[in-house]
């Protein structure tokens, strides 16, 4: 396989040759492209990634991978390595993860084991900022003005 990305016209059954860089697509679940190149684990050979489907509302995808993993990614997954939610539970292999229509869930199916896992996709709230520390100043250490030293205002 040349990892190639080819693309043809349904209608005349010819190689469309024009550019699809910018192309809106409905759905994606194709493991190459630019929106996904970061769901490449480092050293892998091009076949550790099984499966990829990119959720309804366009904020994330989920891969299926041969370490018998489900992972969750923001989409799109553009660095190298990016950041993403692992889950285990299949014994080997995962051949294939799918969200439902609504989002609101994913699918995942085992190789040798056979299963079928239903994960169900919870919204965290982001936690909320800390406040900012205030700076050490240079200002007097007792009432005489005499002794200074840092200290917060």
């Amino acid at each position: 396989a040349d990892y190639e990305l080819l693309y043809w016209d349904a209608r005349t059954g010819r190689q469309n040759l024009d550019s699809q860089m910018d192309t809106g697509w409905a759905t994606w679940t194709r493991v190459l492209g630019f929106p996904v190149m970061g769901i490449w684990p480092p050293g892998s050979d091009g076949t550790d990634v099984n499966a990829c489907d990119r959720s309804p509302d366009g904020d994330f995808l989920v891969t299926a991978d041969d370490g018998g993993a489900v992972k969750l990614f923001a989409h799109p997954a553009v660095v190298e390595d990016a950041a993403h939610r692992t889950y285990r539970g299949h014994s080997s292999h995962v051949t294939c993860a799918r969200f439902s229509p609504d989002g609101e869930r994913v699918i995942s199916s085992g190789g040798r084991d056979r299963c079928v896992f239903q994960y169900r996709v919870w919204p965290v709230e982001a936690p909320e900022p800390r406040p900012p520390t205030p700076e050490k100043q240079w200002l007097p250490l007792d009432a005489s003005g005499k002794n200074y030293g840092w200290r917060l205002p």
